[in-house]
């Protein structure tokens, strides 16, 4: 029974190595990708999968510093059920605070940077509300989020649509996020 002719196997006779002491070249193993454009399309997707590992990971409780721990037990006595991420260099712990998810955002030193808490559209702000009706008519308020950072300084979070806009207690947007 003969083989079928492969366009390859003239080759492998040069590129299998004759004795042990040779090694087959590095080009043998590579994936070829023969047009620039393809070898950007991978390498743009090789940086956005190192992109998105790095923007929250999941960290077990016996890996966060105890100080950190602490410091949730302090400001959430009794609090179970955390889910811990490193976001930024800074530990978040998320969980249900009475029914209501919070997420606190910590450094290593266990230095509050902010603490976010649900609430629903119907808890915003009379000015935040009367903004959104305003600029965005017709739309309505997928989630609602309160901020406040490590000086006590509230401002609230809206998403609408796909879009999360940031606005002050007195209804001033701040910034944008798609």
């Amino acid at each position: 029974m003969q083989r079928a002719n492969c366009r390859n196997d003239k080759h492998l006779p040069q590129l299998l190595p004759t004795n042990r002491t040779k090694f087959l070249p590095l080009s043998y193993f590579a994936f070829p990708i023969k047009s620039l454009k393809m070898n950007r399309i991978f390498i743009l997707a090789a940086m956005c999968c190192c992109t998105l590992a790095l923007q929250a990971q999941t960290v077990k409780e016996k890996d966060v510093p105890s100080v950190v721990l602490k410091k949730i037990q302090e400001l959430y006595p009794g609090v179970k059920g955390i889910k811990w991420e490193m976001e930024d260099g800074m530990y978040e712990a998320s969980f249900k605070n009475e029914k209501t998810e919070t997420s606190v955002l910590l450094s290593r030193e266990a230095l509050l940077a902010v603490i976010e808490t649900e609430i629903k559209p119907s808890e915003l702000p009379q000015e935040i509300q009367q903004a959104v009706a305003k600029d965005f008519p017709g739309q309505s308020i997928k989630e609602a989020v309160r901020l406040t950072d490590s000086k006590g300084q509230v401002t609230y979070e809206v998403k609408i649509a796909d879009t999360e806009y940031v606005f002050t207690s007195g209804g001033s947007l701040l910034n944008t996020e798609k």
